[in-house]
């Protein structure tokens, strides 16, 4: 990866977490931290002596943990593009993957208690449920 796009995305790594983060941070902390391990340990010609056997098997017992939490990420963006009107189509070419709809549907399996955007009451700042602007077909908007 060459310097200008490793230092956008740490620019988007920086915005999302401003503009989403919690304060708590701890699942996006347990990605990065796996995901700098597995860097460490993967890429040819990296200095792996700082890696120790705990470090390893730390990642291998978190490794369900950081899967699972990717996959909910991905069901939440999946359902947020849906609510913004994105087909399909879109998404599949967004997320560079086939079957997009498929995998939301195994996604919401995995899931059983999710609500889909759709699905959840809208409320105004009073906390008091309002009608939603798109209708219940807004998800549906632009094929699919």
């Amino acid at each position: 990866m060459d310097h200008d796009q490793d230092r956008e995305q740490q620019l988007a790594r920086e915005r999302l977490t401003r503009r989403y983060g919690t304060g708590k941070r701890v699942p996006l902390e347990l990605l990065r931290s796996y995901a700098v391990l597995g860097e460490a340990v993967t890429v040819p010609g990296r200095e792996r002596a700082a890696v120790t056997a705990q470090d390893v098997d730390d990642a291998l017992a978190l490794t369900g943990e950081a899967r699972s939490l990717l996959d909910r990420i991905e069901l939440y963006l999946i359902d947020e593009a849906r609510a913004h009107g994105r087909s399909w189509a879109q998404i599949e070419a967004a997320c560079e993957a086939d079957q997009a709809h498929q995998r939301y549907e195994w996604l919401r399996e995995r899931w059983p208690g999710y609500v889909p955007v759709q699905e959840r009451p809208l409320l105004n700042s009073t906390g008091t449920d309002v009608e939603r602007a798109h209708g219940d077909g807004a998800g549906e908007r632009g094929g699919g």
